[in-house]
């Protein structure tokens, strides 16, 4: 096992418990309110679902300042294993003792989640252990309105690359087989990729390039607490685009001759998304993209094609808003190729996408405002297969044979010679 000691604490772990089978890391940060509960559920979890195998608990804090840590150690009780560490690289310390420890699954879970259950530790951990799967990606129970940068963007783009139904959650709960665990800790990028643009994308192109068994959990309902979390949009997508458009970069090779999408299993019983009546405004997205059309046109010259651009410019002015799919395909793929031919503009590109997605969102809820759950879904899978059609188009621009490049000054687009 090619397993790096990056952390003398997990090698202390490591001979302190010897050997543990099921591993569940919380990293957490200033989660005093909600951390106990979390804590003592998955406790109760590995005793009730699986009591035949040794377990522990492996808490990483990056430097809270209340009193996460006492309520955490507040939550054990007997003779349950817990490991408490103050150190950063939360998750890769995690793996590192689970690695140590010869888990054969590690779950992570959320530290500010207020619906977990100990059947969450069920899902998430059995399809590892008795299906031989690598990587068991969350399902929850939403509204229709909610998940949107998964389903507009995150989801159609790694079915569209990597030829999997599989959906990635963004900041979701999610376990591990020792294999996938041992490549993770195999790979250099952690130190560039994980802190600036988080795991969860960056684990589940990993899998699914390299061809490991994933599969979807369904966990219920999820509600965590808001407190502390930024509500950051422009940060979440220039995070979410920019793991997205780095690994497309790693793995061009994979994602260009992939086909599919095949069917990633499902385990447990999901349910329909809820279609209760809720309000919501659009206007102020749609303000929002007209105000990225007048702020940004800088930047969208140089990140998108002179066809794209000028549709988003009658899109600004379409009279009723709408905000078409073939429009959204070639706005992000011209972001990819963007990010992919100009380096040292990448956090421009990627920021650059707020106002477009504003501008996307806003129309697609207004679409989907009095469908019903099953219309919903065909709508999301409508928009799949619409990536998944213009997927040649994609590989010709990424691959510079594209009819449009960019002139050397000045932003402006030229039509290359024939």
């Amino acid at each position: 096992m090619n397993v790096n000691g990056f952390f003398p604490a997990a090698q202390h772990a490591g001979e302190f418990l010897r050997q543990a089978e099921l591993v569940v890391g919380i990293a957490s940060h200033n989660n005093a309110s909600t951390i106990r509960g979390v804590v003592r559920t998955v406790f109760d979890g590995l005793g009730q679902y699986f009591p035949q195998f040794t377990s522990v608990v492996v808490h990483v804090d990056a430097g809270s300042t209340d009193n996460t840590r006492q309520e955490v150690l507040a939550a054990r009780a007997g003779e349950e294993h817990l490991l408490t560490f103050g150190e950063g690289a939360s998750l890769r310390l995690i793996l590192d003792v689970a690695a140590r420890l010869g888990a054969r699954a590690c779950a992570i879970v959320n530290p500010d989640v207020r619906s977990i259950s100990p059947a969450w530790v069920d899902s998430l951990v059995r399809p590892v252990l008795f299906a031989h799967i690598d990587l068991v990606a969350p399902e929850y129970h939403r509204h229709k309105f909610d998940g949107a940068i998964t389903h507009q963007l995150v989801y159609p783009m790694t079915r569209m690359l990597y030829g999997s139904t599989l959906r990635p959650q963004v900041g979701g709960e999610f376990a591990m087989s020792r294999r996938l665990i041992e490549r993770l800790l195999s790979r250099p990028d952690w130190e560039e990729h994980v802190p600036e643009y988080g795991p969860d994308i960056w684990i589940a192109t990993i899998a699914l390039a390299e061809k490991f068994a994933v599969c979807q959990s369904f966990l219920g309902q999820r509600a965590h607490d808001a407190q502390g979390r930024r509500n950051d949009l422009v940060g979440t997508l220039r995070r979410v685009t920019g793991s997205l458009f780095t690994m497309m970069l790693e793995w061009e090779r994979i994602w260009q001759c992939r086909s599919g999408p095949r069917a990633a299993p499902h385990f447990g019983c999901p349910m329909e998304m809820s279609v209760e009546p809720r309000p919501v405004d659009v206007e102020p997205m749609i303000a929002a993209f007209r105000q990225g059309a007048r702020d940004l046109e800088d930047v969208w010259r140089i990140a998108l094609s002179r066809t794209t651009l000028g549709a988003v410019r009658k899109t600004v002015n379409s009279n009723p808003f709408e905000f078409r799919d073939d429009l959204w395909v070639r706005v992000i793929f011209d972001l990819a190729c963007a990010f992919k031919d100009h380096p040292w503009r990448r956090e421009h590109v990627t920021s650059s996408l707020a106002p477009l997605y504003m501008g996307r969102l806003a129309s697609f809820l207004r679409e989907i405002e009095a469908m019903p759950a099953e219309e919903v879904a065909a709508r999301v899978e409508q928009l799949c297969f619409s990536f998944e059609k213009a997927k040649p188009d994609l590989i010709r621009q990424w691959n510079g044979h594209s009819t449009l490049k960019e002139a050397p000054r000045h932003g402006r687009y030229v039509s290359s010679p024939a």
